[in-house]
């Protein structure tokens, strides 16, 4: 998957070769000499990934952009220099918020690098074209994530792992297989590369689970096996290392891994929260239009495919254009919102809600026939009518009636068929004097 990248590199020669092996990935890349230069930040945020020098000015930058809030992540690739001390700088670069560090001679180069380039382009284009509004806060997620869990399908892990795991702070206490919580750290013991094939094909499902579908991996592989790690990467992990890898960069690597877990989930919150939002009526709490039309045609289904009846009801306010005109539109509001939360609390919980507009709405929910519907509908209307609305002061209480036009969903219903029913119910209730339920015709 190709992309577009920034190299942030003052050495030429280093850029040169790293901007060779990049276009022979077939990727775009921007270059710059210098990350203290004021155009750095620009060129980053329209990158998907960036290669940033590790010196001290390149540190810097990635300082800044640790810092910057409401902005889109971009995955940044650290290199280190020849004259760096390797796990120092490297520890240095991760705390930075460096998504991997590499040296430069190693630099896109190697199946593991490119796995891991790939890896990490990939969640950046997926998240490209989301809206990118200030996140919730994401420090401190990890912490609240449930224990990690270390499965080993193909063979025992070695007591050397389990103790390297251990001091390396990644386990707190050795992990049984199957005791994944939703959203914990998966550490995965590929084995030895005669029997690592059970743990590829586990690192292929893990995604596809319910219980593990949003949980980072980690892929433990034998030392010397660059090629079964980047196999790993290619299937799901999030990151993958061979165990002669130094305990201090695999435990700097797993908290990079929880880090973009942490953002991941945070956005993932963030667009439910808007998605919500999206399909709720400001006004009343309900549903709207959207969420009907969104959610209900997959409800209907599923109640055909379980010999379940599904009834749909469309309920107005009588006369309500004479309460805004004589009373106002504030005092209109107030007669919708209380209307909403009486039939919110006569429905129940396995009805579907929603104001379809003006003082229409629309009340989805199981039952038996068409006699529990019209009770049900009944139900809804003597709510409503029951108790006057104290919708103003200046006003008094204000006696409010509804119509209910009922239709019960048929094989082969679809959506737009049973409002249509419904609908027309609803007009005979207005016509033979308003303030009561009528089923549609058909189901008569």
């Amino acid at each position: 998957m190709a992309g577009q990248i920034a190299i942030i590199e003052p050495d030429l020669g280093a850029r040169l070769l790293l901007r060779a092996r990049l276009t022979e990935e077939y990727h775009r890349v921007a270059t710059l000499a210098d990350p203290a230069d004021p155009a750095a930040e620009a060129l980053i945020d329209g990158a998907d990934l960036a290669f940033i020098d590790s010196g001290a000015s390149g540190r810097a930058l990635m300082a800044r952009l640790a810092r910057r809030q409401g902005a889109r992540h971009v995955p940044i690739i650290a290199t280190l220099r020849p004259e760096d001390d390797p796990r120092a700088v490297l520890s240095e670069c991760f705390r930075l918020g460096a998504d991997d560090v590499v040296s430069r001679e190693d630099a896109a180069s190697g199946p593991l690098a490119l796995a891991r380039l790939r890896r990490l382009i990939a969640a950046s284009l997926a998240a490209r074209d989301l809206p990118h509004r200030r996140l919730p806060q994401v420090e401190g997620l990890s912490a609240r994530r449930p224990a990690p869990v270390l499965l080993s399908p193909s063979d025992a892990p070695q007591p050397a792992l389990l103790s390297g795991l251990l001091r390396a702070g990644i386990l707190s206490s050795p992990a049984q297989a199957g005791a994944a919580a939703p959203g914990a750290p998966i550490l995965v013991w590929l084995g030895q590369p005669r029997c690592g094939e059970a743990g590829l094909r586990l690192i292929a499902r893990l995604p596809h689970d319910t219980i593990t579908r949003h949980s980072p991996i980690l892929a433990l592989c034998p030392p010397d096996d660059p090629h079964r790690a980047a196999q790993a990467l290619a299937l799901g992990a999030g990151e993958a290392v061979t165990i002669d890898t130094p305990w201090t960069e695999i435990a700097a690597r797993h908290a990079a891994l929880l880090r973009r877990a942490d953002r991941a989930d945070a956005l993932r919150a963030a667009l439910a929260q808007e998605l919500a939002l999206a399909h709720t009526d400001p006004l009343t709490g309900l549903g709207n239009r959207r969420m009907v039309e969104t959610l209900l045609p997959a409800r209907l289904a599923r109640m055909k495919a379980a010999g379940e009846c599904l009834a749909l009801i469309l309920l107005d306010i009588d006369r309500f254009k004479r309460v805004n005109d004589r009373h106002g539109h504030a005092c209109g509001d107030r007669v919708l919102a209380e209307v909403a939360a009486r039939l919110r609390l006569a429905s129940g919980d396995a009805a579907l809600l929603a104001r379809m507009g003006g003082e229409e709405f629309l009340v989805a929910v199981p039952v038996r026939d068409q006699a529990a519907a019209a009770r049900h509908a009944e139900r809804l209307r003597r709510a409503v009518e029951r108790t006057p609305v104290l919708a103003a002061r200046a006003t008094g209480p204000l006696t409010v009636t509804v119509s209910a036009g009922i239709a019960v969903a048929r094989p082969g219903d679809t959506l737009e068929a049973l409002v249509q029913d419904a609908d027309a119910a609803l007009y005979r209730c207005k016509a033979a004097g308003r303030n009561r339920v009528m089923l549609a015709a058909r189901a008569a």
